[in-house]
């Protein structure tokens, strides 16, 4: 019994760092999520995009609801998740919902590029991947034309879907 409440206590602190259940594995075993305040790094960054996909896969009409709240461990500041389609409609934005259902021509500042258009090569021709760009950050004005760092890797609803891409990004301390 003391190992059991030990256990327990152990959980609840974990829930409180930012480490929560989201889904589970075929087997049936919960995973841990990092949470969208612990991305740090790419490394950090494609645990929390996998973990989302992983999320989406079992329910997706549950997880993007989740993925929207504010308080939850799926947003914080400037990392959020986004959806899009192979055309490069955007499904799902977290962080911008007026962006649903429109291509959104956001250009890279440096290339001049649609950014939409190397999330969709990265996503489907290499199955996923790191995409770097230049773009304003939303949550501050002192990181204007800053270096930003998106995951993005794809999946499906459903057989017989079409292949979906989930991302997010974080802008790194250059």
């Amino acid at each position: 019994m003391k190992y059991f409440n030990i256990l327990i206590i152990f959980t609840a602190f974990l829930s409180l760092i930012g480490i929560n259940t989201a889904c589970q594995n075929n087997s049936g075993r919960v995973l841990r999520t990092t949470a969208a305040s612990q991305v740090k790094n790419r490394q950090s960054l494609k645990n929390f995009v996998l973990d989302a996909k992983n999320y989406l896969e079992k329910d997706y009409n549950k997880a993007t609801n989740d993925f929207r709240k504010k308080d939850g461990p799926w947003r914080h500041e400037e990392v959020y998740l986004f959806i899009v389609d192979e055309s490069g409609t955007t499904l799902f934005h977290a962080g911008i919902p007026i962006f649903e259902g429109q291509r959104v021509g956001l250009i890279d500042l440096d290339t001049g590029e649609y950014i939409v258009d190397s999330l969709i090569r990265t996503g489907l021709q290499w199955g996923g991947g790191f995409i770097e760009y230049r773009f304003d950050n939303p949550e501050t004005s002192e990181k204007e034309n800053n270096k930003k760092i998106t995951y993005v890797t794809p999946f499906r609803r459903s057989e017989g879907d079409l292949t979906l891409i989930i991302g997010a990004g974080f802008f790194p301390d250059e």
